[in-house]
């Protein structure tokens, strides 16, 4: 059986997608591309911790952690 393409949940309110997930996208959303494509929802929050390393990773693991648990939905992509 096919799936349809689409942001995953991983866990509870935690959801991994790409760019196109990120557009229709109800919460709020990380991307961790380098470059920041244009049609990149401006809502987005920026931490490209692929390119900047550990620190930038685990600045993104907290601010994940901060929206779970305020009860949010966040979506974590890239391409």
């Amino acid at each position: 059986m096919l799936l349809p393409w689409g942001a995953s949940e991983i866990v509870a309110n935690l959801y991994v997608g790409d760019l196109q997930d990120a557009v229709k996208f109800d919460g709020m959303i990380i991307s961790v591309l380098g470059d920041v494509p244009a049609c990149e929802p401006r809502r987005s929050i920026q931490l490209p911790f692929l390119v900047d390393g550990r620190a930038r990773l685990d600045t993104t693991a907290a601010v994940i952690d901060a929206a779970l648990a305020l009860n949010l939905r966040v979506l974590v992509h890239c391409e």
